[in-house]
């Protein structure tokens, strides 16, 4: 998918952003579950190493995602903590790729995944 697709305003899976995205970097935001707004400095890169209790770990065993996971939630590497992370589509409010910024606006229809449609921010 190019990244034109932006420029019009089209309904996305967490599958279709994780196409478009690509390798490279992006902010998120999304609301926690207590009401706090939380920023991501991630990726969707391929890793070797993850960091746990301030060492760096090998992955050694590389566990298959459902398809829940794959359709309710964007799963990450947060850059700032060096840690994956999981972001729930439904709770997802704002995206940030390249320069280019964007509301995400949350899709009700009859799907049983989350959608969201992109709006391109000034």
């Amino acid at each position: 998918m190019p990244m034109s697709l932006l420029n019009k305003k089209c309904v996305f899976s967490a599958n279709d952003l994780r196409v478009l995205i690509g390798t490279q970097d992006f902010y998120a935001r999304n609301t926690k579950e207590n009401g706090e707004m939380r920023t991501y400095h991630c990726d969707f890169k391929p890793r070797k190493k993850y960091k746990y209790n301030g060492k760096w770990r090998w992955i050694r065993n590389k566990n298959a995602l459902s398809t829940y996971e794959k359709t309710q939630f964007l799963n990450v590497y947060d850059r700032d903590k060096q840690e994956f992370r999981r972001i729930n589509m439904n709770s997802l409010y704002y995206l940030r790729i390249k320069k280019h910024s964007y509301l995400v606006r949350q899709v009700k229809d009859v799907e049983t995944f989350p959608r969201v449609a992109l709006e391109r921010l000034p």
